[in-house]
């Protein structure tokens, strides 16, 4: 009977043992577990940091796109109003024939019809003696000299402005930009034309 006994406990305290064991090793198993766990949601955070990071830069990089796009809209928007002109083609031809006239003057006192009110004669003298400048509000002036202005070169439209560039004879050094608007000249009974508003200097090179 005490033999029984003995091994009855033996067996219980083999047995307590042995879920102590199984107790132990799965309590390693759950930190183990639980560490892996905390590691695997440690480099999700990280990755979302990264994300996040990656994100706020390309909201910085469209933001930036979209105001150039806004730049670049304004910029169209300009270049398309420039063209939105009411010079017509009949405009065009008077405006050449403005320039055509006047390059075929050969008395400094006579050129003063193909230009509006703004422009002044300040060397003119009685007998039209040179050398004779036009000086002009907005640019400076040139030195008039006849049979200067060569053949027409280049054209365009501004608004309200045609802009004519004519080649010039040797030895001056630049083209000739005519600026034409339409407008009174000179003489207070003079009519509305095209007339010459400002010559400018464009370099030879361009």
């Amino acid at each position: 009977m005490k033999k029984n006994v003995k091994t009855y406990s033996l067996v219980v305290l083999v047995t307590i043992m042995f879920l102590a064991i199984i107790d132990s090793i799965n309590t390693s198993n759950s930190a183990a577990d639980i560490q892996n766990e905390n590691e695997r949601l440690q480099h999700e955070v990280n990755d979302l940091q990264i994300e996040l990071e990656v994100s706020s830069n390309e909201v910085i990089t469209i933001r930036d796109e979209q105001n150039q796009l806004n730049e670049d809209l304004s910029t169209l928007q300009e270049e398309i109003n420039s063209l939105l002109s009411p010079v017509v083609y009949q405009d065009f031809m008077d405006a050449v024939g403005t320039v055509e006239s006047y390059k075929k003057e050969t008395s400094f006192l006579k050129v003063n019809q193909y230009f509006t009110l703004s422009t002044l004669f300040p060397t003119a003298d009685k007998e039209g003696n040179c050398p004779c400048y036009l000086s002009f509000a907005t640019y400076g002036g040139i030195e008039w000299q006849p049979n200067a202005v060569l053949d027409l070169k280049e054209f365009s439209v501004q608004k309200e402005r045609i802009l004519l560039t004519y080649e010039t004879a040797q030895p001056i050094s630049h083209h000739y930009q005519f600026v034409l608007v339409e407008s009174t000249g000179i003489k207070e009974e003079s009519a509305p034309r095209w007339r010459i508003e400002e010559i400018k200097k464009i370099s030879k090179e361009f």
